[in-house]
């Protein structure tokens, strides 16, 4: 079974898809679809999960810091105004 298959039939079983949602890592993932008889490479999987980060719209650690105020940028000082005085 193709791993197109595979996420098709995922789509269509909710709890199949809730059950491998729940798993953490590739082996993990990999040793399900094992036991599920599913003929899937780490490779496979892997393409996968990339995909789905992509669309879901995750963000590095790095990114969150930013957004989050992690990162402080000095605004320029003001060279000519009223606000100069003070």
């Amino acid at each position: 079974m193709s791993i197109n298959e595979i996420i098709e039939k995922l789509n269509a079983d909710k709890a199949m898809a809730e059950k491998y949602a729940a798993l953490k890592d590739v082996d993990a993932i990999l040793e399900q679809a094992k036991t599920d008889e599913f003929d899937v490479t780490r490779g496979d999987v892997e393409a996968v999960l990339s995909k789905i980060s992509e669309k879901s719209g995750e963000i590095s650690e790095n990114d969150l810091a930013v957004v989050a105020g992690g990162f402080w940028k000095p605004i320029p000082p003001i060279m000519e105004g009223p606000l100069n005085e003070y």
